[in-house]
Order: C-alpha cells, then structure tokens, then sequence
C-alpha cells in the first residue's frame, strides 16, 4: 500500500511538471512593452557633469549650512544650464549626500550631472 501511495504521489508531480505554464503573465509583459513604447521620452537638449563647489555654505552657522548648501546647488545649476531656479529639480539622492553627515556638515564639494530637457527644466543627479 505504500508502494502505490508513492506511485500515486509521483504521478502527481509529474503531471503539475507537465503542465503549461500560465500564459497570462506574457501578455501583460507585450502590454506594458507598448505602454514603454506609446510614452513620449524626453528630449534632452544639454547633459553635462560638474563638480559643485560647496565650501560658501561654511560661511553660514551651523544650523544653516544644509540650508544653505542646497542653495548653491539650486542657484548653480540655473546659472550653467540657463534657466531659472523654479525649473531646477534636484534628486533625493543629492539631499541625501548633503545630510550625510548632519546638517552642520555639508560636503565641501559634490559630483553632480545636469540634464536640461526641451521645456528647460533642470534634472539634477548625483553621478
């Protein structure tokens, strides 16, 4: 009888091996092929990279120069890219390389990249 349980038990697995597998989630992968497809990308009109210099954030008092940091950064990339500072956006990345080490202790200087679309907006990334 246990012999036959055994047989039973592996005739079992072997037809759920046989099985096809769903064919459900390879259409939803061609759907959101063409969703990647339909989207408009972005023009990039400029990409560059620079190093920021941060050190006038010092000048500041220490509860300030995170503050202060994030400025530069801001006014720096309006300047280079020529647009304004609204149309600047800077990463979660670069904020979180500021607050590093706390607010009273920006970097002296950063790594950045700059991407300035069609509508003159301003992306800014850490490299």
């Amino acid at each position: 009888m246990a012999e036959e349980k055994e047989m039973k038990e592996e005739k079992k697995t072997e037809a759920a091996q046989t099985q096809p597998a769903e064919t459900k989630k390879e259409p939803e992968k061609k759907e959101e092929a063409k969703t990647e497809q339909e989207k408009p990308k972005e023009e990039i009109i400029l990409k560059r990279s620079y190093i920021i210099p941060l050190d006038k954030a010092y000048d500041k008092p220490k509860t300030a120069r995170n503050k202060r940091a994030m400025k530069i950064i801001r006014e720096f990339a309006a300047r280079h890219m020529k647009t304004s500072d609204e149309k600047v956006k800077i990463s979660v990345k670069i904020s979180e390389k500021v607050n590093e080490q706390g607010m009273r202790k920006p970097p002296k200087k950063i790594k950045v990249t700059l991407t300035k679309n069609k509508e003159g907006t301003v992306k800014c990334d850490l490299e």
